[in-house]
């Protein structure tokens, strides 16, 4: 068995603070087949990693290759993203002659990657778990897209060409990035919230 499998099974279970049992009825199997798992008995499934990948909000490959006890199970590219976003819309603010409420408004928008930031560095740090914080991130990339698609498309505060491409600009790269599980994965968590 994958040896990274084994240590990253482990490792998600304790930074979730779950024992085997909680576990095992989370993801609907006995807890003897978590304890094969974390052995090296026995290895799970595809379906079953895809499921325990989703429960932990990182993609499968990190759970199959990525010693993710090192550094959190925070990906580089989402703090990448974050960048990418903080920077187009500095740039945009800075160089594009706009009404007031429309400076306002990419200075609202530029907050939002900054403080998506914050739980993907507690999550990094280990003060914060990952289905705590993972959730909140995407939560906040999917409400930054969709705000700046919107803002664009009903050029809000009459923000002009230049604003206008740069928020719609960065809505689709914000959904782009957050793709179609991802999405799908949020959309069953506010489900399953509201219906608890």
């Amino acid at each position: 068995m994958n040896n990274k499998l084994i240590e990253n099974l482990k490792f998600f279970r304790k930074q979730n603070h779950l024992n085997q049992n909680q576990l095992a009825t989370k993801l609907n199997v006995s807890r003897p087949t978590i304890s094969s798992w974390e052995t090296g008995r026995t290895t799970p499934d595809i379906d079953t990693l895809v499921r325990i990948a989703n429960f932990y909000q990182v993609p499968v490959d990190q759970l199959l290759f990525t010693r993710s006890h090192s550094k959190g199970n925070i990906n580089k590219s989402q703090k990448h993203i974050l960048g990418i976003l903080f920077m187009i819309l500095i740039i945009e603010r800075s160089t594009v002659d706009a009404p007031p409420a429309a400076r306002s408004w990419i200075d609202i928008l530029v907050l939002i990657p900054a403080l998506l930031y914050l739980p993907l560095a507690l999550v990094n740090r280990n003060w914060l778990i990952s289905r705590i914080g993972l959730p909140i991130y995407t939560a906040g990339l999917f409400l930054f897209g969709v705000l700046g698609i919107g803002s664009s498309v009903i050029n809000l505060f009459s923000m002009g060409p230049g604003f206008q491409t740069s928020c719609f600009i960065c809505g689709l790269i914000a959904l782009g990035y957050l793709g179609k599980t991802k999405i799908k994965y949020l959309v069953w968590r506010i489900r399953k919230a509201t219906t608890s």
